[in-house]
């Protein structure tokens, strides 16, 4: 279930969020209510199976696109063959890893989002972060 925009709206004003990010069924008149509620940053999660996916997304109102796994949660990369050239910026997603973290950044996203990359035995692993960081950092 989407969270009530008057929840997310709270969390903004009272200095815990500065950006919203969506991963539900949210359209995009739940996105124009919430950007006209507070101007919060919005970034829209899209799940990527094919490039019409996210050529579907292009014109959102979000201010970026998270591009992510179909699946989601599963900590796998999806096609990033399958990224369209679009002036949106992107989040990229995904089974981000030290081994593909220099082919994501080959991608130009605004930002890459990496959770199970991180981690070592399902926990947030210090020393793979700290290389990640100076992966992104060298890039």
């Amino acid at each position: 279930m989407d969270a009530p925009i008057e929840r997310i709206v709270a969390l903004f004003r009272a200095g815990v969020i500065t950006m919203a990010q969506l991963h539900g069924r949210e359209d995009e008149a739940y996105i124009r209510r919430l950007k006209d509620a507070c101007g919060i940053p919005v970034i829209k999660a899209v799940r990527v199976e094919t490039a019409q996916d996210i050529l579907a997304r292009q014109t959102s109102l979000a201010d970026f696109l998270l591009l992510d796994n179909g699946a989601g949660g599963t900590g796998s990369a999806f096609n990033w063959g399958l990224i369209p050239s679009i002036e949106k910026p992107c989040f990229l997603a995904g089974g981000i890893h030290e081994g593909n973290l220099e082919a994501a950044l080959a991608l130009c996203p605004y930002c890459v989002d990496v959770s199970s990359g991180a981690e070592s035995g399902g926990f947030k692993d210090r020393e793979k972060i700290l290389r990640l960081v100076r992966g992104v950092r060298r890039n």
